[in-house]
């Protein structure tokens, strides 16, 4: 089970970002991660395979909420290779998005406090 506490000062900036973004900048989020797996996939998987992603980001009252989950539907390649690729693309677009979100902090000066 996952901690809603975050772990690192990494964390609590993107929190603090996220917590500061107006709905239309969260829904670029979601539309970063979709084109950050598609590039990803696009390198790793057969053209033949298919996948689903299922991405969606919500505020609570501690914070912000993103969840991404993918799974490949159709993969010509041993199914532990498809599910190594699964996790490395779930990995370098968390990559991708703390970059984003870095990005947006050092220009946001947003308080991580």
């Amino acid at each position: 089970m996952a901690s809603n506490e975050p772990s690192s000062l990494g964390d609590k900036k993107y929190i603090a970002v996220l917590k500061s973004l107006p709905l239309d900048k969260l829904e670029e989020i979601l539309v970063f991660i979709d084109e950050s797996v598609k590039e990803y996939l696009r390198e790793k998987l057969a053209k033949s395979s298919e996948y689903t992603l299922v991405a969606g980001i919500s505020r609570t009252p501690g914070g912000v909420d993103l969840v991404v989950d993918l799974s490949v539907d159709r993969c010509i390649t041993p199914r532990d290779k498809c599910i190594d690729i699964v996790n490395d693309a779930l990995n370098y677009v968390k990559k991708r998005v703390e970059e984003y979100l870095e990005s947006l902090y050092k220009t946001s000066h947003v308080n991580t406090a």
